[in-house]
């Protein structure tokens, strides 16, 4: 390597932004807003055969999303990581901005104490 090339360094270098508010749309779809100012869509389709996820095949389980900690989990202790959810969260129709439906939702992140 020449001394005027750079270093290569992994995107694992920076950490991925945490999850500030969730809501759950229809069809296992989240609507996620992060805390580096982006909102998206989630699909939790991917995770549908997987064991570990099983439970996510019930809609109604589906709805019972929270932030914790700064991720998305669920009562029996499923979660994605910050990572996960950067990588796959699919831009939200007008850019970037928490729309006024997910800033009105509660959200439940046990770091803030809310």
């Amino acid at each position: 390597m020449s001394q005027t090339e750079p270093l290569m360094t992994t995107a694992s270098a920076v950490p991925a932004p945490d999850v500030e508010h969730v809501r759950v749309l229809d069809d296992h779809q989240l609507l996620v807003s992060l805390t580096d100012g982006r909102t998206g869509t989630l699909d939790l389709t991917w995770l549908l055969g997987a064991p570990a996820y099983s439970a996510l095949n019930d809609p109604a389980y589906v709805r019972r999303a929270r932030v914790e900690w700064g991720t998305v989990t669920w009562p029996n202790g499923e979660d994605l990581s910050p990572e996960s959810i950067s990588l796959r969260l699919q831009p939200a129709e007008g850019g970037v901005g928490v729309p006024s439906a997910l800033s009105s939702s509660p959200s439940t992140d046990r770091r803030s104490g809310a």
